[in-house]
């Protein structure tokens, strides 16, 4: 949008550096129909060049809005392979719970939620992107097996782009609403506090870590 905004100013200017020449010198005295011609022709060209990148901007965006519906309707199959695919080989995540995640550890995240969920259902909507950033809502419903308990997480999701690929991924959410519906009264009770959120985090991070090395582990067993 930025180049697009640059081209059009400088075909302002050049149209109004034409029109105060013409008031400078008069009807008479302006120089030949050559010059205006190539006038018209060079504004006739910026404009061209104008709507072509605007039709790339808006390309961009349907494929990066594409993207990310591609990603949730995947989500909604428990298909982890496709959601995966949705993803660049270098990818940087982030959530209240699993915090900072890089790469496989990522897509293996999905992976596994997508395994062990039972009843998990997702919702999306308001898709929005642009050339590089996208933003959807999500709520997820499912049972937390630790409790048996139902949780409704409504999500904000936040992604960057590059070459049609997921580059970035933040979900915001209130770690505290959930721990009060996954913990029942004790999630009530602490779950603001940062030590009951610390312990949320760590047992989160070792289950997907340990899913990880399992993975790791079925593969040396195959390979021999």
């Amino acid at each position: 949008m930025i180049r697009c905004q640059n081209i059009k100013n400088d075909a302002l200017f050049i149209f109004r550096q034409f029109v105060r020449a013409y008031n400078n010198k008069g009807r008479k005295e302006f120089v030949s129909w050559y010059y205006l011609t190539a006038i018209i022709v060079l504004a006739c060209l910026f404009i061209f060049i104008s709507i072509a990148s605007l039709s790339l901007v808006l390309s961009h965006m349907n494929a990066n809005e594409e993207v990310i519906t591609k990603f949730y309707s995947a989500f909604q199959k428990r298909d982890s392979k496709t959601m995966q695919d949705c993803y660049a080989d270098k990818v940087i995540f982030y959530d209240s719970v699993f915090e900072d995640l890089v790469d496989d550890e990522v897509k293996m995240m999905w992976e596994m939620l997508c395994k062990r969920a039972t009843d998990l259902s997702i919702e999306f909507d308001n898709v929005q992107a642009d050339e590089e950033y996208g933003t959807c809502n999500w709520t997820a419903h499912y049972t937390f097996s630790k409790t048996n308990r139902k949780v409704v997480n409504t999500i904000r999701a936040h992604m960057r782009f590059r070459d049609g690929k997921i580059i970035e991924h933040t979900d915001q959410f209130r770690l505290s609403n959930w721990c009060k519906q996954a913990f029942g009264l004790p999630g009530v009770l602490f779950g603001t506090m940062s030590w009951f959120q610390r312990k949320v985090r760590r047992a989160a991070q070792k289950s997907l870590y340990d899913y990880i090395v399992a993975k790791q582990d079925q593969k040396k067993i195959q390979t021999f």
